[in-house]
């Protein structure tokens, strides 16, 4: 064999062995070589993810594909990414509350399931760029005539609904004051919403876009007490703190993502333009 040659399938085989050593090769945006980075099983991005906060993300029981089944803004942002970082994309129904441990954990790459970014967590996880804009609100039913503003959620021991480990509890507790005892959770935030429309609680405190995709498939139930919580609150992408090469990677191609207009393509598939986004 010529000499050529045999250098010729060396460098190949080099190839093969670092491309399986990094896991996957983000796309460059500036004619740059792309920042390598590696993930947990090469060539896939696992991410860990809720399955009941639309227009974010919820679960599409009629398909029977246990991957297509993953639906809603986020879902579709994180097949955008992982298409730029030349990955395939693994999603794993997880409950809110554990998602960030078990990224810490490292039992998933990443987690998307609508988090804001905050202190506390930023000191367990790293965060993506923010890719939206949040305001938090409160719902009510309609013909709840004892709800006027926030401030009756306590004076008249209201209960209230808020997500375990959600900037809505940290809300509830510490800016309305509501009573830990006066706090219901669900497994699913869905499920708080025939409840609210029976009586069986009496508000739930969460993001605007939520309120607003119950609020319109609830024709005539809730109603908005007061405005938008005036703090905007920028939702990103969980990622373990020890993979600073996936964050870069991730912040690159979400960066992609909105430059070529897939990202407002995406807004306007889920009627996000405009509702308290960036």
């Amino acid at each position: 064999m010529k000499r050529q040659n045999i250098l010729a399938i060396c460098a190949i085989a080099i190839c093969v062995v670092y491309a399986l050593f990094c896991g996957c090769t983000a796309s460059s945006t500036t004619g740059k070589p792309a920042q390598n980075f590696s993930t947990l099983t090469p060539g896939r991005l696992s991410v860990a993810t809720g399955t009941a906060f639309p227009p974010f993300i919820w679960i599409n029981t009629s398909d029977s594909d246990p991957q297509r089944r993953y639906t809603g803004f986020e879902v579709d942002l994180m097949r955008e990414i992982a298409k730029e970082l030349n990955c395939s994309v693994e999603f794993t129904s997880q409950s809110f509350s554990t998602i960030i441990t078990a990224v810490q954990a490292k039992q998933f790459d990443c987690g998307i399931d609508s988090f804001s970014i905050t202190g506390d967590r930023q000191t367990r996880v790293a965060f993506s760029d923010s890719y939206y804009m949040v305001q938090q609100v409160i719902l009510a039913r309609a013909d709840d005539a004892s709800i006027d503003t926030a401030t009756d959620l306590l004076a008249k021991n209201k209960t209230v609904v808020a997500g375990q480990g959600t900037t809505g509890m940290d809300l509830a507790l510490n800016t309305l004051g509501i009573s830990q005892n006066n706090i219901k959770t669900y497994g699913h935030i869905r499920d708080a919403f025939p409840d609210l429309k029976i009586g069986a609680v009496d508000a739930i405190v969460i993001d605007y876009p939520t309120a607003q995709y119950y609020y319109d498939a609830y024709p005539g139930a809730f109603k908005f007490v007061g405005q938008p919580f005036p703090k905007k609150e920028p939702y990103a992408i969980v990622i373990n703190r020890e993979n600073a090469q996936l964050t870069a990677a991730i912040n690159e191609a979400l960066a992609k993502i909105k430059a070529d207009g897939r990202y407002d393509a995406l807004l306007d598939k889920y009627h996000l333009k405009g509702i308290a986004s960036q």
